[in-house]
């Protein structure tokens, strides 16, 4: 998916260092990660990819029962 060894730390560094909102969804105990878009459609594809794998992991918020959940704005809530 990404073309050159480079774009896999340039993706890293722009899905880190990016803007995100967090919506706590206390019924579900979930809080919703919810990335901006990044540079072009290529990396929002792979970050797509990263974020399913996570979101598969189940991971909860350290301390809590709330699973974690990330998305890029504008896809559907998983």
């Amino acid at each position: 998916m990404l073309g050159k060894s480079d774009d896999a730390r340039r993706l890293t560094c722009d899905f880190l260092s990016g803007e995100a909102d967090l919506l706590p969804d206390p019924d579900t105990q979930c809080l919703h990660i919810i990335l901006h878009g990044l540079s072009n459609p290529q990396a929002n594809a792979a970050v797509r990819v990263l974020l399913k794998t996570h979101n598969d992991t189940d991971t909860l918020y350290p301390g809590t029962s709330w699973k974690l959940r990330y998305r890029l704005v504008g896809d559907p809530a998983s």
